[in-house]
């Protein structure tokens, strides 16, 4: 794949570029969506859960996810009712499920009275516990206003730290994520917990691969987008993402993915703000919980409310013997010894300079003295089978010092060099048709 960007202003400091990964002023990541088409990549270390045979190894499972549930009451009380009579294998907790502190005096009351029969070990006063655990949390803003979020991590047993980690359950697994701001291991995309989730879905080869969290990158909700949790999940290999914190029930579908958001588990309602593009499914007028069924080649999500109304549906079937993802990165994906992706810029204000060993990768279109900047990427994508079809392709960008002007991507029909590409040539003594690659025969339209 062979890339050209544009655009009117963006004036990145200058960064290091570290084991062939792009520079921090323009990071780039292509993922291939791929019928049949298996994917390797180094096994990555951090929280992971070893499991029973039989939890890997089941052909279907059943889960339920709530949000923002934390509350002991009427509300809380009827969406737990509608929960249980789903007989789910799991529950995924997606945050806030201890109002309004966090505190270790109300955490029995509001999660241990209505969830118990779910949790392994149980230690509260409301009844026997699971043989195993079968409730899996993330933290929310309210869990973390206890300090160091101690009465939930006390609560709870869950894989390596607690805050993070994976599951396997059948055709599923789950990626547990703390997207809140006091998470020690960051809650950028390029923070170390975004690593390790990078790492993790690479390495897995369950069909279903889900990751749920606190906060949403997008929500039509009162909260709105969270934009530091706008991590590239799906080039990553993510088929879905499931969130909280907005008091909504939200369907969206950004660049062909899906978001959830479900906050609707027992403490309030709120009201809608501005309508976010992607949003296909939006309620708000009652509680509820939704239902996940899985099984190899088919997954559904249903959202219904308490009174056990259906109020949206989303289903996501596997093509042939299944789809993967794979993504292409410098040092990284597939694997760490990848180092098919080159890049350079091009300079207006120097026509015959090479760029392809620079420590930044600068893209300039309103430059104060009228002269352009412009990125080319390629990714050396052979390692494919012949035989496997590419189903879709999508592109990651981190772009530091950002601009709010749009930028343009063309495909380069040129075969450029790195060593050797400038603004007046693509290889050494081969013009560009018009300098800049700006030539129908140097570039896409």
């Amino acid at each position: 794949m062979n890339l050209i960007l544009r655009n009117k202003h963006l004036h990145p400091p200058s960064a290091v570029r570290t084991a062939g990964i792009l520079p921090a002023a323009l990071a780039a990541m292509l993922a291939l969506t791929l019928g049949g088409c298996q994917r390797t990549a180094e096994q990555p270390t951090g929280p992971q859960e070893t499991l029973s045979n039989a939890a890997q190894t089941a052909t279907s499972v059943r889960f339920a996810t709530i949000g923002d549930f934390g509350w002991d009451g009427t509300a809380l009380g009827d969406v737990s009712a509608l929960i249980h009579s789903w007989n789910p294998d799991h529950i995924l907790a997606l945050g806030d499920n201890n109002y309004e502190s966090g505190s270790a005096a109300t955490i029995d009351k509001n999660i241990g009275k209505y969830f118990h029969d779910f949790i392994s070990p149980y230690t509260g006063s409301y009844g026997a516990g699971a043989a195993t655990n079968k409730f899996w949390a993330v933290l929310g803003n309210h869990d973390w206003i206890a300090s160091g979020a101690a009465p939930h991590l006390n609560y709870f047993t869950f894989p390596g730290n607690e805050r993070y980690y994976d599951v396997v359950q059948g055709p599923v697994h789950f990626f547990a994520i703390d997207s809140d701001p006091n998470e020690p291991s960051g809650n950028t995309s390029s923070s170390t917990q975004a690593n390790w989730l990078m790492g993790r879905l690479a390495a897995s080869t369950s069909p279903w691969k889900i990751v749920f969290f606190h906060h949403p990158p997008f929500s039509s909700g009162a909260h709105g987008n969270n934009s530091f949790m706008n991590w590239p999940f799906q080039a990553w290999g993510a088929h879905a993402v499931i969130t909280g914190h907005d008091h909504t029930y939200e369907r969206l579908v950004v660049g062909g993915f899906p978001y959830f958001v479900n906050g609707l588990g027992g403490r309030s309602l709120y009201g809608w703000s501005t309508v976010k593009s992607g949003s296909v499914s939006r309620y708000n007028a009652d509680y509820g919980a939704q239902l996940v069924d899985a099984t190899d080649q088919t997954i559904s999500f249903k959202f219904y409310n308490r009174a056990g109304t259906l109020i949206d549906s989303h289903t996501m079937n596997k093509s042939g013997g299944g789809s993967t993802t794979t993504s292409f990165q410098n040092g990284a994906l597939p694997t760490s010894s990848y180092a098919g992706n080159i890049d350079n810029h091009l300079s207006q204000n120097n026509v015959t300079t090479n760029y392809g060993t620079a420590t930044a990768l600068l893209i300039d279109g309103d430059d104060p003295s009228g002269l352009d900047k412009r990125a080319m990427l390629k990714w050396d994508v052979s390692a494919i089978a012949s035989t496997k079809t590419i189903a879709s392709a999508s592109l990651t960008f981190n772009v530091t010092d950002v601009s709010t002007q749009a930028y343009q991507i063309y495909q380069v029909k040129r075969s450029w060099s790195e060593s050797a590409s400038t603004w007046s040539a693509y290889a050494s003594g081969l013009a560009w048709q018009i300098a800049g690659a700006d030539g129908a025969n140097d570039r896409s339209t």
